[in-house]
Order: structure tokens, then sequence, then C-alpha cells
């Protein structure tokens, strides 16, 4: 009997999460051995959160085109919240994969992935959940860290790109080689660049850098041009 194939997905939020990518691929390549599962494709969100829809994470899509593509069984996570932390689309990828003609499981010691056990389909949709409460309860912890900065009168809030904060804690000030790396992505939409996957790829390309170090992201560029009033 001819073994199951099956692709995988790696995500994580930041470069500092215990998890990381090699943990995760490890234990994905460990449950393969296992269950005598033939790994053909790993496809990895790096820097991607769990609360982004699946259009806004491009690993995951090619993940899912994948399993079409490469005609393979299974489409595995090492755990459910490297897939979502949000109930809705963690539905909306299992159906997604299941269009594709794949099936999603996870890695994670425990997790059971027969769908016609009642008992396996409750606990499986009990971890979207969770993972959505942790996501939430990080939220709310964020939310009362801010609050007591502001009563500090302490800056709060996301700095924009393009600026730095000043010692004072309070104070923007421009940052010269992010604001330039803004008048160019301006400049290059107003010539003619309008979609965003081609903006991030020509700002990569001239080498722009990034706030974090990553690969220049759609969601990052729409957000600076639609605060330049050019979308």
């Amino acid at each position: 009997m001819q073994p199951q194939r099956a692709v995988a997905y790696i995500r994580v939020s930041t470069n500092k999460q215990d998890v990381g990518p090699k943990a995760q691929q490890d234990e994905i390549e460990t449950w393969c051995a296992e269950q005598n599962v033939k790994l053909v494709g790993i496809y990895r969100d790096i820097g991607f959160s769990g609360s982004l829809a699946p259009e806004d994470r491009p690993g995951l899509l090619d993940s899912i085109q994948a399993v079409k593509d490469r005609g393979v069984d299974l489409w595995v996570v090492a755990k459910r919240d490297r897939m979502a932390r949000d109930v809705r689309y963690a539905s909306l990828i299992e159906i997604m994969v299941e269009r594709n003609g794949g099936q999603v499981v996870s890695a994670e010691a425990g997790d059971r992935w027969d769908d016609d056990d009642p008992m396996a389909v409750m606990f499986t949709q009990l971890k979207d959940v969770i993972a959505q409460y942790e996501r939430m309860l990080i939220r709310s912890r964020v939310r009362a860290a801010m609050a007591a900065k502001k009563r500090r009168g302490e800056r709060v809030g996301t700095i924009p790109y393009g600026f730095t904060v000043d010692d004072d804690g309070k104070t923007l000030l421009e940052n010269p080689v992010e604001q330039q790396a803004i008048q160019r992505l301006v400049e290059l939409h107003q010539l003619g660049t309008t979609g965003l996957r081609s903006l991030c790829r020509r700002m990569d390309e001239e080498g722009h850098p990034t706030r974090s170090g990553k690969p220049w992201h759609p969601t990052a560029v729409k957000r600076i041009l639609s605060d330049y009033n050019t979308t």
C-alpha cells in the first residue's frame, strides 16, 4: 500500500517564539515518519500572525494550492494554532484544503484525525476556540499595559513607519531611512505599479528596509499608501 502524501505548513508570528520554524518542522517530520506519510513539501509564513486572513498569508495560500497541484492527501501543521488563531479562519482554511482534495491534520501528540469520530471532531474544534481565546487574552493584556502607559503620560500605540520616538517617550521624530522608503513606495505607485505584491517585490529588490528586517508585506504597503492618500 502506497503511503499517503502530505504538505506541511509552518507559521510563526515573530522570531522570538519558543516553537520556532525548526521545532515545528521536526515535529511534523517525526509525525509523518510514525504515520507512514510521505512529506513532499513544506511552506512557511515567518512573521505572520495567526489572526491574519488566509489571503494575507502567501505561504498559506501556496500550501493550500499545493494540495491540488501535487495531488496530496494531507495538509499538516505542528499544532492547530499554527493554522489560525481565529475560529472563522480555521474553518475557512479547512474548507479550502478540502476543496482541493486534502484533509487538515495536526501533528500534536494526542490529536486524532478521524472525521467519523464525533468526540475527535469536538475536541479539534475546541482547540480552535482555545487558540482564539489565548489571542484575545494577550490583546486584553496589551490594552491594559497601554492604558497604564497613557496614565503615566507616555506615548501609546504603534509608532508609524517612517518615524521613531524621542527620548521623552512621546515626541515623534522622522526616521530618514524609512522616510526615503516611503517616498520611493509612493513614487512607484504613482508611476503605475499598482499591485500590492508587485510593489512589495520592487521594494525588496531595491533594498528598502522594513522595520522588522523581513520582506515587504502587502498589508504594510496598503497601510502606508492609505496614510498618504494614494490608494
